[in-house]
């Protein structure tokens, strides 16, 4: 009978063993769980502040945007900005022919610009260019301004648009956007 005993009381002992290492398991997962669920969460909230601050940088560009179609009010300068992005895209391009696409009620302030920019480049490069404002086809009315210049044949285009400008600063300057107005990101090991 003593014997029984110890065996039911081995057998208890074992029992109680497994059922506290069971235990232990659900704890060791139960820790697991909630962590994982934790984690799950911190990382949502991370993911909704990062698209907060950029649907924030996307505002601020579409409101620059809509300033940047005010530039063309003041004639003056703006034959300045067509005169220069002209000649930049006559170096750009560098051939004999070159076809410029504009807004439709620009053309005039176009035509004006090119012998300015014709001229610089004869000057500096010693090439003589013949531009030609394309009379068909025109840029899309919710442009901001600026040109598109192409080749004779088409394969070279420059896209010198306000809007391609911003977007050009907006991919470049990002960095330094986000610094301005979110501080430091002190997560940043390398700022090349």
């Amino acid at each position: 009978m003593f014997l029984v005993k110890c065996c039911w009381f081995s057998v208890f002992n074992i029992l109680v063993t497994v059922q506290k290492t069971t235990m232990n398991i659900f704890d060791h997962l139960f820790t697991i769980l909630i962590f994982s669920q934790h984690s799950q969460l911190v990382n949502a909230a991370r993911l909704k502040i990062l698209k907060f601050r950029e649907d924030h940088i996307q505002t601020i560009l579409n409101e620059a945007r809509e300033k940047l179609s005010e530039v063309q009010k003041d004639k003056g300068r703006y034959a300045e900005l067509l005169s220069g992005l002209i000649a930049q895209g006559l170096f750009q391009i560098l051939e004999n022919y070159i076809i410029v696409k504009c807004l439709v009620n620009e053309v005039d302030l176009v035509q004006a610009a090119i012998p300015k920019a014709v001229a610089q480049i004869k000057e500096k490069a010693g090439r003589n260019v013949n531009v030609v404002i394309n009379d068909k086809d025109f840029l899309t009315a919710d442009s901001c301004g600026g040109i598109e210049m192409t080749s004779k044949n088409g394969s070279i285009k420059v896209c010198n648009t306000l809007d391609a400008r911003l977007g050009l600063i907006g991919k470049q300057m990002m960095p330094e956007i986000r610094e301005a107005l979110f501080g430091k990101n002190l997560n940043r090991k390398f700022l090349s």
